[in-house]
């Protein structure tokens, strides 16, 4: 069934059987999607439900769980549709069956694409025995979760069509359409381009560099990209982590739910330089936004594949014994 992409309207108006709430698992509701749930009246028995789940240490990450209400009770007021079709006069807005979906473990954390991935295909498996018919989904992760809606939302949309087939679904776009604070600068998805040609470059081979040593590489091999502060390491592991947050690179080393670099002991580079799930649209995106410096991307990726190369031959040097 196709997914249809709603521009706006008041998620909680919808006439979907089932809402899909975005919560942290930490058992506040403060903002957005969660916080219009929480001040709207209705949603009161839920929203204790949910504090005891989290207090208990129940709701986790890729989890996702159905809550219903005991009886089918009325709001106080009438609501409109996405499209401005009006709800049936007689009855208000009723308190529907709500999808509770954790998309961040702290509220203070950001989202991260593999969390969201995990939690689909939890909804998935379940529909049946939730009996899911159809569903009202957020821009799932974006807006405090600082996901950009410009790289995940097709992803989204896709996931969606794939994983409930037989429901009928609306996805709803952030209000400003870009997903509020997940700036992304076109900058770092040449970074990303060139850390996928490096990757095919490398493929095959068994490279593993310490994080603090990649992060060296990485400032080494792309100060020469345009716009891009390679100067400070800080900011670079910044700038990765929200781009494989994001699925654009390093997909399948981020779903430990920890960021890609924020682990101890050596990584496998070819975790790392794999394209994610959003890298196409990534590459889309940067060219909308102007021409990128291929001969500039090129040459970013041949001077990682060397450093790592150089990296990788150093520290197996020094993790022999007799090489002090």
């Amino acid at each position: 069934m196709v997914v249809r992409l709603k521009d706006t309207g008041d998620l909680l108006a919808s006439k979907a059987q089932t809402i899909v709430n975005t919560v942290n698992c930490q058992g506040v509701m403060g903002k957005g999607v969660a916080a219009a749930f929480r001040d709207s009246g209705a949603y009161g028995e839920m929203v204790a439900d949910y504090e005891r789940r989290c207090a208990a240490g129940e709701v986790r990450l890729g989890q996702p769980y159905l809550w219903r209400p005991d009886a089918p009770t009325q709001g106080s007021e009438q609501g409109t549709l996405f499209d401005g079709e009006t709800i049936e006069p007689a009855p208000s807005l009723s308190v529907k069956q709500v999808l509770n979906f954790p998309t961040k473990d702290h509220w203070k954390h950001p989202s991260q694409l593999p969390d969201i991935d995990r939690g689909l295909a939890h909804a998935a498996d379940q529909r049946h025995k939730w009996g899911i018919e159809s569903m009202a989904v957020p821009a799932l992760g974006c807006g405090n979760g600082r996901l950009s809606w410009p790289l995940i939302g097709e992803t989204l949309q896709k996931w969606l069509e794939d994983r409930f087939p037989e429901v009928a679904v609306d996805l709803h776009a952030p209000p400003d359409g870009a997903g509020g604070p997940g700036r992304i600068e076109p900058s770092w998805i040449d970074m990303a381009e060139a850390m996928a040609i490096a990757g095919k470059m490398l493929a095959g081979q068994d490279r593993r560099v310490m994080a603090a040593a990649f992060l060296k590489a990485m400032a080494m091999a792309c100060g020469g990209l345009p716009g891009l502060d390679s100067r400070r390491t800080k900011y670079l592991r910044q700038v990765f982590n929200q781009l494989a947050n994001n699925g654009v690179i390093g997909y399948e080393q981020n779903r430990t739910g920890r960021g890609p670099l924020d682990v101890s002991g050596p990584l496998d580079v070819s975790g790392l330089l794999a394209p994610g799930p959003t890298h196409n649209t990534s590459i889309d995106w940067r060219c909308e936004q102007g021409d990128p410096d291929e001969a500039a991307i090129r040459q970013a990726a041949e001077r990682l594949v060397e450093e790592i190369e150089r990296l990788a031959t150093s520290r197996v040097r020094s993790s022999r014994p007799g090489s002090d």
